[in-house]
């Protein structure tokens, strides 16, 4: 059964906003005004991390049971992701 992506979804959308807010307005901003922009998008990118690998973590466990992801590492399982081509490029 294929695993919801909508929180996947939803936090990849709000990286993409957060980005384009981020290099829209940086330029004019002062340099303690930019570090706190900078601070929030690698939150909302740290944030979209985790929901991708749990994402995945899900799906692989769903696909091939608990035992094929428990104890494995988030870049094990995202090369694991890649081999059961969830994904096509691990090292993006």
């Amino acid at each position: 059964m294929p695993i919801s992506l909508t929180s996947l979804d939803y936090a990849t959308a709000a990286l993409h906003r957060a980005a384009d807010v981020v290099t829209r307005v940086a330029a004019e901003r002062s340099q303690t005004e930019r570090e706190v922009l900078q601070a929030g998008l690698i939150q909302s990118f740290e944030f979209t991390y985790e929901v991708a690998w749990k994402t995945v973590r899900r799906q692989l466990a769903e696909d091939h049971g608990h035992f094929a992801v428990d104890g494995l590492s988030r870049r094990e399982l995202f090369r694991l992701a890649h081999q059961r081509r969830l994904i096509d490029d691990v090292d993006l």
